[in-house]
């Protein structure tokens, strides 16, 4: 065997090394997205409330700062995208959205809230685990790990407002009178500008003399776009002044929900 006749039969090792190397990878992948497949279920919708219970009486044990406050109530709206089983395991896939209140000197008051989504694994219909995405630079990526690939992008593209927590709100402390009662209408205001854009919420980068910017430099919040799509100026580097009820949500990026966004001119 010549020289000529080596080289050959090294070049064609290299490609079939080559495409072993391709084919397990692919085979890889492949398995890889399988595993991210699952297989929902209809008949376990009840999970959803389940879920809801155990984080309300999770949450009220742990705020001990307001239990002490009169009349201390949480507040829970949910988006259910999904439920799951693998052998007797369920998961359940929701978007939770959670807001506390009080009443102190005869007046409502504001507690703490939160808005994200949730793994939350059932075992005989008890809940076993609980899992949110990661904070930061991984939310996008922990999402995409946590969820099967069919919500994953639903999941990064949600917001949820609190008008049906507002009217749950409404009714509770109905009691009070009306000069005493504080509306859960926005009190706060603050520039920024727009970052994100997406059907129904945006992105946002507080002013760097707001109070905002001290929470996050990122906040997202929700949006109602023109019905005649006239007037919307809901475009990446406008600015925008945002009015809400001064409780912003600890996630990344952070969220409020905005009574009124107007542009600033």
């Amino acid at each position: 065997m010549n020289l000529n006749d080596n080289k050959k039969v090294t070049i064609i090792f290299a490609f079939v090394i080559i495409a072993i190397i391709g084919l397990f990878l692919g085979i890889a992948v492949g398995l890889s997205k399988k595993n991210r497949e699952v297989t929902y279920i209809s008949d376990s919708d009840y999970l959803y409330d389940v879920a809801i219970e155990y984080l309300k009486e999770k949450y009220t044990q742990e705020q001990n700062y307001y239990n002490q406050k009169e009349d201390y109530q949480i507040f829970f709206d949910y988006k259910g995208f999904g439920i799951s089983q693998k052998d007797n395991i369920k998961y359940a896939y929701m978007w939770i959205l959670n807001e506390s209140y009080y009443v102190e000197n005869g007046k409502l008051e504001i507690g703490s809230g939160s808005s994200m989504p949730y793994k939350i694994k059932f075992e005989d219909d008890k809940v076993v685990t609980i899992e949110n995405p990661k904070d930061g630079g991984y939310y996008a990526s922990s999402v995409k790990d946590m969820f099967p690939d069919s919500i994953e992008n639903k999941i990064l593209n949600f917001n949820l407002d609190n008008v049906n927590i507002k009217s749950k709100v409404d009714e509770h402390y109905s009691y009070l009178n009306s000069s005493d009662y504080v509306p859960t209408e926005a009190t706060y205001e603050f520039v920024a500008e727009i970052i994100e854009t997406h059907e129904n919420f945006i992105i946002v980068k507080p002013d760097a003399n707001s109070r905002e910017i001290k929470s996050s430099d990122k906040i997202s919040v929700n949006i109602t776009r023109p019905t005649n799509g006239t007037n919307d100026f809901y475009v990446i580097g406008n600015k925008v002044k945002i009015t809400y009820n001064g409780e912003i949500m600890e996630t990344y990026p952070a969220q409020i929900i905005a009574s009124k966004v107007e542009l600033e001119s």
